[in-house]
């Protein structure tokens, strides 16, 4: 009688655990409904109803087992758990209940598992922010230096020109002035972007180089070999005589979308376009893509930043105020 007794106080303070161990998942399970039912999470919501009935169903099942159970077997044997002893009085319909039940409880976990994971891999806004900080952090990739200033349109490709010499503009400025043409200083210009890996190629009329015998012309070039010899090169164009140079040198250059190498404000082509609106869009086709320039003790130097200031300031012979 006393084992018995025994066996019955083991058996009572293991349904009490289990009653506790319920009470308390039961308590979670309310806490968790709540906070899906504030999100709107319908889905989420539906599994902890589902999980509150089972154990609901569990405790009944509990609490009947208890009234109804035997007194432990006495012969040596080791007594049963609490769990099993439940499992075993309620029969295989109540196991396959508890399956059931345990099917949707299993899901909820399943999902609630598999959201941890997803968001953990999700990426905070406060992580984005500072990736995108330590990006500006790190070294922007830029031209070698020595290219910098040189085009800003250039793109690498050595094959197409990046910009376009205005060879009656460069010839007299190495000269000194207008009545004396050097070629040297259409040659300068032209080593100068073949030494930054860029392709250049100059435009010139075609009597720079006309020396043919009984034909007068004083704006022959000062070396027209050495024009003839760059045009060999395929880095000189000559225009056709009778025509106007720096009608073809801005046709081309709109045409490749390239820069301009010339002190020239060309304000007369500007002016003779056929409408208003095309001589505003040839000013600013000009105000992006021409460059000026200089010679220092015969080196060549374009203007470092063409492109920031307005055309006007480029040329200027004077300061400019802001008023």
């Amino acid at each position: 009688m006393a084992a018995s007794d025994h066996d019955d106080c083991e058996l009572q303070e293991a349904l009490r655990r289990s009653r506790e161990e319920t009470t308390l998942e039961e308590s979670m399970l309310a806490q968790a409904l709540a906070a899906s039912i504030a999100t709107r999470d319908e889905e989420l919501a539906r599994s902890l109803q589902q999980e509150q009935l089972r154990l609901f169903e569990e405790n009944l099942c509990s609490e009947s087992c208890a009234s109804n159970t035997p007194t432990t077997p006495q012969g040596g044997q080791p007594s049963a758990s609490a769990s099993e002893v439940l499992l075993n009085e309620a029969g295989p319909s109540s196991q396959e209940s508890k399956r059931r039940n345990e099917e949707p409880h299993q899901e909820w976990h399943r999902k609630r598992h598999s959201k941890r994971r997803s968001s953990s891999r999700r990426t905070s806004p406060l992580s984005n922010a500072q990736s995108t900080q330590n990006k500006h952090l790190q070294p922007s990739p830029t031209l070698d230096s020595t290219t910098s200033n040189v085009h800003p349109r250039h793109n690498g490709n050595t094959s197409m020109p990046v910009v376009v010499i205005d060879g009656q503009n460069v010839g007299c400025s190495y000269g000194g002035g207008k009545n004396l043409f050097r070629a040297k200083g259409v040659q300068v210009v032209l080593d100068y972007y073949s030494g930054k890996g860029m392709k250049a190629v100059a435009m010139l009329p075609a009597h720079k180089v006309d020396t043919r015998p009984g034909i007068k012309n004083d704006r022959v070039a000062d070396d027209p070999e050495l024009l003839k010899n760059l045009a060999a090169q395929n880095l000189v164009s000559f225009t056709p005589s009778g025509s106007h140079d720096d009608h073809f040198l801005l046709a081309y250059a709109k045409q490749k979308n390239i820069d301009i190498i010339s002190n020239d404000r060309f304000q007369k082509e500007v002016s003779e376009q056929a409408s208003q609106a095309a001589s505003r869009a040839l000013q600013t086709f000009l105000d992006k893509h021409l460059i000026p320039y200089t010679f220092v003790d015969g080196e060549f130097m374009p203007n470092p930043n063409p492109h920031q200031l307005s055309l006007a300031s480029h040329c200027s012979r004077g300061p400019r105020h802001r008023r």
